[in-house]
């Protein structure tokens, strides 16, 4: 009997590490698992956002036909007032300030562009 209980000492030395071996690759698993999904959660919120910025600010490039459209209005009405007799838009400085603000207020095109870093 003793002798056989000695010879079985290695085999519980064996099934002990390798116990011990699965169970540190199953924690690594969990945890790899784990990490995983939160990664998922992060990239899902971060997709999300992006959708929402993308929706919140398409508004920001209507701003060149805008401008364009704001510029033709003033045009327009400078010209009715000309023909309405009311003189000339280098006279009235509030015309001429009308003026400045819808042309230089927001780049347009390629300006647009380089101020948004495309």
């Amino acid at each position: 009997m003793v002798l056989a209980a000695s010879d079985l000492t290695g085999w519980w030395v064996g099934y002990s590490i390798g116990a011990l071996i699965t169970l540190i690759v199953a924690a690594l698993v969990v945890t790899i698992i784990m990490t995983a999904r939160r990664i998922a959660a992060v990239a899902e919120d971060a997709t999300r956002s992006l959708v929402e910025s993308r929706e919140r600010t398409e508004a920001l490039w209507e701003v060149a036909t805008t401008n364009l459209i704001a510029q033709e209005i003033l045009e327009g009405a400078t010209a009715a007032r000309r023909a309405l007799g009311g003189g000339d838009e280098e006279e009235d400085p509030a015309t001429k300030r009308a003026q400045d603000a819808v042309s230089g207020s927001l780049p347009v095109g390629p300006d647009l562009n380089r101020e948004l870093g495309l």
